[in-house]
């Protein structure tokens, strides 16, 4: 009642080139950075004729709903749903298609301006606040009195206090 892959095991025998490891062939990382490179690219090129499908469409609309607004802006008689195409479902699902991209590029794009303007408020608040501590002759990290050798710092425990008139001053480890 024994399996037969157990039954017809043959004993191992130590062969000196099946025990030692391959190699790795020179060319291995070549093939795989290549791969990747080869594989972004083409990424890329989609992502490149994708957004110029997607611009071609929003100038298309855009395009068409100015030259709408220009015939009635001048009192011409003017079928704007027929020209739109309100009551054809292809063309109210292509409006709401471009409708529904560039709100999400816009979107994108205000994110991205969001995260700059915070980026540049942090530094600007971070270098107002070390001008402002400078200029005060406080500390930037604990906001505690600094004066005679900028080498040195004023420790938490060596601020004078009424109890004690000795002031010590341990010098920074770098400079």
């Amino acid at each position: 009642m024994v399996p037969r892959f157990i039954r017809e095991r043959k004993p191992a025998v130590n062969n000196s080139k099946a025990s030692k490891s391959k190699e790795w062939n020179p060319a291995t990382f070549y093939i795989v950075i290549f791969l990747l490179i080869g594989s972004n690219a083409i990424q890329m090129i989609a992502l490149r004729n994708e957004f110029t499908n997607f611009s071609r469409k929003a100038d298309a609309k855009i395009g068409l709903l100015k030259e709408v607004l220009e015939r009635v802006q001048r009192g011409e008689d003017v079928d704007v749903e027929g020209l739109l195409g309100t009551g054809v479902e292809e063309k109210e699902r292509e409006w709401e298609e471009v409708l529904r991209e560039i709100e999400q590029d816009e979107q994108l794009w205000e994110t991205k301006a969001n995260k700059k303007a915070k980026k540049a408020m942090k530094a600007t608040i971070v270098k107002q606040s070390s001008v402002e501590a400078f200029s005060n002759g406080k500390s930037i990290l604990n906001g505690e009195e600094v004066g005679g050798d900028p080498r040195t710092v004023q420790g938490p425990s060596d601020t004078p206090d009424s109890t004690s008139a000795k002031t010590s001053r341990r010098p920074l480890a770098f400079y």
